[in-house]
């Protein structure tokens, strides 16, 4: 049985066969696609556990199914506790009899019933670190992102060198749509970490909100730069900078990123392929919505459908889409985040 933490998950690697994403998040992915870029707290084991992760990572999903079920199992420490590493899991989760159910249900996405199991354990070990993260990504997917901040804080008050926790409390401001303090906590983390391609995508989005759209593009160039070394496309990131091309209406710059767009080969029946070829012309607004299966698709949708439609001048249309995304108050996303900060007149 295999227990893991993956305090969140990004969609840029969600997006690799799949056509959509987990809810809730700015998911983020801790990259690791260097062999000696880690945090100096990592020891040897543990990293050569992640380039072994990292080049299983490659391989076919029904062939790390059936690798996962032969190979990877728990290992007992001299203290009783279960060390494991699955795949997906950004980091090695030692974890007692106590709380293995809350992984657990983490893991399967019961949020509601892995925060009851977290604050039992914490009433008992109010410092136990993995209990804390367990605990703020809990909040952070339950939409309480000012408990999950104070939990994330917990941690770094134990660690100031956390760079997952102070992520998460970078994740957590912006979502509080405190962008100077969710800045903060993100250049902390790239401090200890600048590999983190995640950071640097959530930092454009704070840029965005706060219509520095110049700032915004070179950390999103950063981004997809670090995600194509890893081998992965970073669909989402070439969508922001089209937000910021457009919101500068700099129609160069659009076609730059429109051509660029076309050099990527992706799978041709992705819900993100669909919004890509939406930006380009291929497709109308109306074929886009027709292909809409969720409620967080049907927010990308309406959100890139009214940035093109301002950058075109259609402001009236676009305020339609725009508004009706800022109207969700049950799903909180990127999308909503940027629709409701973003100045709709465009820069001249």
């Amino acid at each position: 049985l295999v227990f893991s933490l993956t305090m969140t998950q990004h969609r840029e690697k969600n997006y690799i066969g799949k056509d959509n994403r987990i809810n809730h998040s700015v998911r983020m992915l801790r990259s690791f696609n260097e062999p000696s870029s880690h945090p100096p707290s990592l020891s040897r084991y543990r990293l050569f556990l992640r380039k072994f992760f990292h080049f299983i990572n490659t391989l076919p999903r029904a062939f790390i199914s059936l690798l996962s079920s032969l190979l990877i199992t728990p290992a007992v420490s001299l203290h009783g506790q279960v060390e494991t590493y699955a795949y997906g899991s950004p980091e090695i989760i030692e974890v007692n009899s106590m709380s293995r159910d809350a992984f657990q249900q983490l893991d399967i996405g019961d949020y509601d019933g892995a925060l009851v199991q977290f604050n039992q354990i914490l009433e008992s070990k109010p410092d136990y670190t993995s209990a804390l993260m367990g605990r703020a990504k809990c909040l952070f997917e339950l939409g309480q992102y000012l408990d999950a901040f104070d939990s994330y804080l917990k941690v770094v008050n134990e660690d100031a060198r956390d760079v997952y926790a102070l992520e998460g409390l970078g994740n957590s401001a912006l979502y509080l749509n405190q962008f100077d303090q969710a800045l903060n906590y993100y250049h902390k983390a790239i401090s200890i970490y600048p590999e983190n391609s995640t950071v640097y995508h959530s930092m454009a989005v704070a840029l965005i909100c706060q219509k520095n759209y110049e700032k915004a593009t070179e950390y999103l160039k950063t981004a997809i730069l670090m995600y194509n070394k890893r081998g992965l496309d970073a669909p989402y990131s070439l969508l922001l900078s089209y937000v910021c091309y457009a919101q500068s209406k700099s129609q160069v710059r659009i076609n730059e990123l429109l051509q660029y767009i076309k050099s990527f080969n992706f799978s041709p029946d992705s819900w993100v392929t669909d919004l890509l070829r939406y930006i380009q012309g291929d497709i109308e607004s109306t074929t886009l919505l027709a292909k809409v299966v969720s409620r967080e698709q049907e927010v990308e949708a309406h959100t890139y459908i009214g940035f093109k439609l301002l950058f075109l001048g259609d402001k009236e249309r676009a305020e339609q889409h725009l508004k009706w995304v800022r109207s969700i108050e049950d799903y909180h996303s990127i999308e909503t985040i940027i629709a409701n900060n973003i100045a709709l007149e465009p820069k001249a």
